[in-house]
């Protein structure tokens, strides 16, 4: 979209929320908890219907995002607001030798095979703890990073929040003293809709309500 159409579609937006209508679109770049931001996208949408939304997730950074879904951001904002405060937990098969490891930690993981979606986290935990992963599978979909922990072709960094439930009984998840916040940006620069505050106000609630859960 065209910096001059994005602002011919915000002065529009404008109009209609002087009038009390809420539509118009929210343009998300989400980067992780998308359950969570698309819970909040289902209780909005079931409100305010003639609002629609453009969620970005392929990791690029385009121009015109009303919110930014992210951890830490390099990009200049208005304000951030703190969703999620979780651990991130290592996800393996329950044959893993380490699964029944006592005081796992990622040291131990240094001969391991490394399932990831997102490699630069996952080499960043590593090399802190002093070994490169040896990463077999990287893809950029969640589901088939789950599913190849379920075949048992790897060990997987997840977040306990975000994932929680969606693993059979076949694996198990150990807590290796890693965490991970999550925020939501407001970026500088970019008319702050009301829909926007509002949809912020849920995804609040939501991740209040997953965190409790």
């Amino acid at each position: 979209m065209s910096k001059g159409l994005s602002y011919i579609n915000d002065a529009k937006a404008a109009i209609a929320e002087s009038k009390n209508k809420i539509s118009g679109n929210i343009k998300i770049f989400c980067l992780c908890n998308r359950g969570t931001v698309t819970r909040a996208i289902e209780r909005f949408t079931s409100i305010y219907p003639e609002v629609n939304f453009i969620l970005d997730c392929d990791y690029i950074i385009r121009e015109g995002y009303d919110i930014l879904i992210n951890t830490e951001s390099e990009f200049e904002y208005v304000s951030k607001t703190l969703l999620f405060d979780e651990d991130i937990l290592i996800a393996m098969h329950k044959r893993n030798p380490l699964a029944d490891k006592k005081d796992l930690c990622i040291k131990d993981l240094k001969n391991e095979r490394f399932i990831t979606g997102l490699r630069a986290p996952t080499v960043d935990a590593c090399e802190e703890a002093g070994f490169t992963p040896n990463i077999t599978f990287q893809v950029n979909d969640s589901q088939y990073v789950r599913k190849y922990v379920e075949l048992g072709l790897g060990i997987a960094f997840t977040p306990a929040y975000s994932w929680r439930g969606t693993f059979s009984e076949n694996v198990v998840l150990r807590n290796v003293g890693i965490k991970r916040k999550t925020y939501a940006y407001l970026p500088a620069n970019k008319r702050i809709k009301k829909s926007v505050e509002y949809f912020l106000d849920i995804l609040i609630e939501e991740s209040s309500d997953a965190r409790q859960s």
